[in-house]
């Protein structure tokens, strides 16, 4: 359900404000699937690519890489999580940073909230 809610806010968001939606792949998520997900996206000229996880992300930079193109230099990646993962890649992957006790202290409470009516 999550992914589904970023694809939503990026399809949703963005024409919204006057701009274009590139092509939007869907793959597993795994370094494999955001790898041929990213083959395919290069195929079509993307030189900007979000991914709904860093995991996705470094299948694209291996992707990217093994068409002999350049990260940062010849194509954008952005990943999703902000992992531990990131501590290990060159160059550094940009990637958004989820509040992740917050948001975790919050499902709990809301839990406890709904047990308590």
């Amino acid at each position: 359900m999550p992914s589904r809610r970023k694809l939503a806010g990026f399809t949703g968001g963005g024409p919204a404000r006057g701009i274009s939606i590139a092509p939007v792949e869907h793959a597993l998520f795994s370094l494999e699937g955001g790898q041929a997900a990213t083959t395919r996206m290069l195929r079509q000229g993307v030189t900007g690519i979000i991914c709904a996880s860093d995991v996705l992300a470094l299948g694209a930079i291996r992707a990217a890489r093994r068409a002999g193109l350049t990260v940062p230099g010849d194509v954008s990646v952005v990943g999703y999580d902000d992992s531990a993962l990131l501590n290990c890649t060159d160059p550094p992957l940009t990637t958004v940073r989820q509040p992740i006790e917050p948001m975790g202290m919050s499902a709990v409470a809301l839990l406890v909230n709904q047990m308590e009516r």
